[in-house]
């Protein structure tokens, strides 16, 4: 086992005794991603051609400490622990919207625009911001989870937006006007937080 090897065991063994009070499965989950994360961190910078001891010390740099990681994931635990009837509450109309698009095709960008405004609200109020593909990718790495929950909320919700305005506006070639539209702004979203509230 290579000293990096340790260096990543020693860290998720670590943060798995400090999630003990988690449930099992969600516990194995974090930690896995974390793992998953920490492995292709090193073999990108491997590829960038530095030291182990220079990989290491980035690791240090640019992680959360153990202490700050850990007290996020059981404060994100205990939210969904708590809030998971609301959810499921919350989540019945994003189920019936999925639904009615193939029941009312023509209504299609409405029932889309409600599921995105239900799932902005869950982000803003619950901080469920892990289905953001930029925050699955760097789970560790996160640096201000209010922040990243705000901006992804107005972003969800300006897509919604699209979406209403795509089923009343008609103008020549009103898809791929929406469809760029949509692109630079989940261009735009993933950069920032990529840039501003990522380590």
């Amino acid at each position: 086992m290579s000293d990096l090897e340790k260096v990543i065991s020693g860290y998720v063994n670590e943060l798995e005794e400090r999630l003990i009070q988690i449930q099992r499965v969600q516990r194995e989950n974090y930690v896995e991603e974390i793992r998953d994360h920490l492995y292709s961190f090193v073999n990108e910078y491997k590829q960038k051609g530095l030291s182990d001891v220079q990989i290491e010390q980035k690791i240090q740099e640019e992680f959360l400490s153990m202490n700050e990681l850990a007290a996020d994931l059981i404060n994100s635990s205990k939210r969904s622990r708590f809030n998971i009837k609301h959810n499921y509450i919350l989540l019945l109309p994003i189920l019936v919207g999925a639904l009615g698009i193939f029941v009312f095709p023509d209504y299609q960008e409405l029932l889309i625009a409600l599921m995105l405004f239900i799932y902005s609200y869950l982000v803003l109020i619950q901080k469920a911001i892990w289905g953001f593909a930029v925050i699955r990718k760097k789970p560790g790495r996160i640096k201000h989870q209010e922040k990243v929950a705000q901006i992804g909320s107005i972003y969800l919700f300006i897509l919604g937006l699209f979406f209403i305005m795509g089923q009343f506006v008609t103008v020549p070639n009103k898809e791929v006007i929406f469809f760029m539209a949509i692109l630079l702004v989940t261009f735009g979203f993933y950069f920032y937080t990529n840039r501003k509230l990522l380590r």
